[in-house]
């Protein structure tokens, strides 16, 4: 018989005012509270199972989700609802949310065999254990919930977005200028994606740049809600203003969707998103795991068994919902083809790291644009921010998996692999911090100091500038 044959054996049959023949403690009394008891299953589990080293904190949110009204059960403290194997051992990192069924089976299969669980029988039990997963393991699992996210309308307020590179006088001012010193064009044409509801920018951008000058500017956003209102923009001013639906979840966004292109932005976007080609990486060795994630709805979330039901389709999905499911994560074996297996190796033996972001969705959509949108003269400016540098992690202090409709996937470093990637693939790629390429453009003269003092509290921040090579 297999030694997993009979692990979805329920505890329920463990009555709490009974004991075992393998005489396990019992309860004591029938526990109504379910986290107690999963509680007390977890140590029965420990007791009698893996070692307590086994078992460790993983940090999964940087605070607790809240919710407006009180719930009968109380939070799980994160190092006891979460399974962390491989953290530190010679076995890539697996992260399972610690439920009642998970404990239960593990638990059984304990009682069953007879000796402590191994940790390939753990991983095994917890990869096959899906009672409470909305969809199997995958690599793009995690971006379902930013496509939830983005059906809210929460989405789309000042409040769900990140603002700098929105708001920031002196970057925009930088950027009217860059435009106008790098492009002949009459008018220049621009498409920005990701744009959100916001025109702030392009007020400063015509602040900035000089008298004549036309730029012809295309919004772009995940939907018709995300894009701003036109209705009060001066259409006759240096700056035209049109919009236009880019799903960047698509599987080619870009196809066919702009007249050819000077320039090409996006700010923050990739960060906001996790499309197919993106992927984490472990190296062990000579060994490659790419990391699969499944969405698991904990058993003390409120709205359990509507999730269960409908999905993330719920009609009365909430962002407190989202915040409350929790990201699985497992290592499968893998490789990566030709010269980007090369570039990633490389890229872990200069970073002396063990993981990596390997930022593909980055790589297709640029490749893309400049295949189908970009003049030959186009360039493609990319911003974010967040402890960039070159040479370290720059203490990013978010933890790896986050609860978070807005799952932000790609870190420092993985901008880095994105610029050694392209450099890889022909295009000339330069990266500048935020203050170096305002400065660049924009004298400190015709900046107020409200607008400097604002900017070098973004000062990790990073501009990437992507064109053809010559």
């Amino acid at each position: 018989m297999s030694r997993f044959q009979s692990s979805s054996k329920p505890f329920a049959s463990f009555d709490s005012n009974s004991q075992s023949d393998m005489g396990i403690a019992t309860f004591g009394r029938r526990l109504a509270d379910p986290i107690s008891r999963i509680r007390s299953v977890r140590a029965l589990y420990i007791q009698h199972g893996l070692e307590p080293n086994y078992w460790c904190d993983l940090n999964s949110w940087t605070e607790p989700p809240t919710y407006e009204t009180p719930r009968a059960s109380p939070f799980f403290d994160p190092a006891e609802d979460w399974i962390s194997i491989g953290e530190g051992a010679a076995i890539p990192a697996h992260h399972f949310a610690g439920t009642r069924q998970l404990y239960e089976a593990l638990l059984a299969e304990r009682l069953l065999v007879g000796e402590p669980l191994n940790i390939e029988e753990v991983i095994t039990l917890a990869v096959n254990n899906q009672t409470a997963a909305l969809a199997p393991f995958s690599a793009g699992a995690i971006n379902a919930l930013n496509a939830a996210y983005y059906r809210l309308p929460e989405a789309f307020t000042r409040k769900g977005a990140a603002d700098f590179f929105q708001e920031s006088q002196a970057f925009n001012a930088a950027l009217g200028r860059y435009f106008c010193e790098n492009c002949r064009g009459h008018p220049i044409q621009i498409a920005e994606l990701a744009a959100g509801k916001r025109l702030s920018r392009w007020r400063h951008v015509v602040n900035s740049i000089p008298w004549g000058t036309k730029l012809a500017v295309i919004l772009t956003d995940y939907c018709a809600d995300a894009l701003p209102s036109l209705e009060d923009w001066n259409q006759d001013g240096p700056v035209q203003l049109e919009s236009s639906i880019v799903n960047l979840l698509a599987p080619d966004p870009l196809i066919a969707k702009f007249p050819k292109l000077d320039f090409m932005l996006a700010t923050y976007a990739f960060d906001s998103i996790w499309r197919d080609e993106d992927s984490h990486y472990e190296k062990l060795g000579d060994r490659l795991f790419r990391s699969e994630y499944r969405l698991v709805v904990p058993d003390w979330h409120p709205h359990r068994s509507e999730l269960l039901k409908h999905g993330l389709s719920w009609t009365s999905l909430s962002e407190a919902d989202l915040s409350a499911i929790c990201i699985e994560k497992r290592a499968v074996p893998t490789r990566l083809a030709g010269g980007d297996q090369q570039v990633l190796k490389q890229h872990f033996d200069l970073s002396n790291l063990s993981r990596a972001g390997y930022p593909g969705g980055l790589v297709k959509v640029v490749t893309q644009a400049f295949e189908e949108c970009l003049k030959p003269t186009g360039c493609f400016v990319i911003a974010d921010c967040g402890s960039y540098d070159h040479g370290s992690d720059g203490g990013v202090v978010t933890p790896e998996l986050l609860s978070s409709g807005r799952v932000a996937r790609y870190r420092p470093l993985d901008f880095l692999l994105a610029e050694q990637i392209l450099q890889s693939r022909g295009f000339r790629v330069a990266v500048i911090s935020v203050m170096d390429f305002v400065f660049s453009h924009l004298d400190q003269k015709e900046l107020p100091e409200r607008a400097i003092r604002e900017m070098q509290g973004e000062d990790s921040g990073f501009v990437m500038l992507i064109s053809r090579a010559c």
